[in-house]
């Protein structure tokens, strides 16, 4: 099975790093905006699923490629970094967007770069005002570090939960067997 998870934020937020450290488990070599499509495998259960993520650009919501991004996706994470507070008020125009496209996308919210939020003592949310944000959108919300890779697998176990949920509610209700389909025997009434 295949899943589409597409990747929304702010110019230099974190996407591509977020991108490359969950398919990859390292940064990205080169840093330049893009509009890529990366591929990782997951496991949900006991089945290994494979998952495109879809690494936007912001301008690209300005343009028609916004619908293509999110196109049957299943989850969004709706990226911001932690010490830019334009990029976390920018979140909530992206999740608008996305759900406006995609009113059943899972979103999961990503704080990025937490790592210099501790470093330079400089944050421009609190955990409790980034909490309360995804709470408005019953989501969860993961704080971490895409160049150390820390929180990540946070973000990947969340994703596999979601993608369980789905898969779950996609199979039958029931399985029939040939007995129920066996025509019952006509009665032995005449009606001519």
């Amino acid at each position: 099975m295949r899943y589409k998870v597409s990747v929304v934020g702010s110019a230099g937020c974190g996407k591509t790093t977020l991108v490359h450290s969950l398919a990859y488990n390292r940064p990205p070599r080169d840093t330049t905006e893009t509009v890529d499509i990366h591929s990782m495998r997951l496991r949900v259960g006991s089945e290994t699923v494979s998952i495109r993520l879809w690494d936007t650009m912001k301008g690209e919501y300005m343009g028609g490629v916004s619908s293509l991004a999110h196109k049957s996706a299943c989850i969004c994470l709706v990226v911001f970094d932690f010490v830019s507070r334009p990029s976390f008020v920018a979140a909530s125009q992206y999740v608008q967007k996305v759900l406006g496209l995609e009113p059943d996308l899972s979103i999961i919210f990503v704080a990025t770069k937490c790592d210099l939020a501790e470093l330079n003592h400089k944050i421009a949310v609190t955990h409790e005002e980034a909490r309360a944000f995804a709470a408005l959108y019953d989501s969860p919300i993961f704080f971490i570090c895409g160049l150390t890779g820390i929180g990540t697998n946070q973000v990947i176990a969340e994703m596999s939960t979601i993608i369980a949920r789905k898969m779950a509610s996609s199979m039958p209700k029931s399985v029939l067997s040939l007995e129920d389909l066996e025509i019952a025997p006509p009665s032995s009434r005449c009606y001519c």
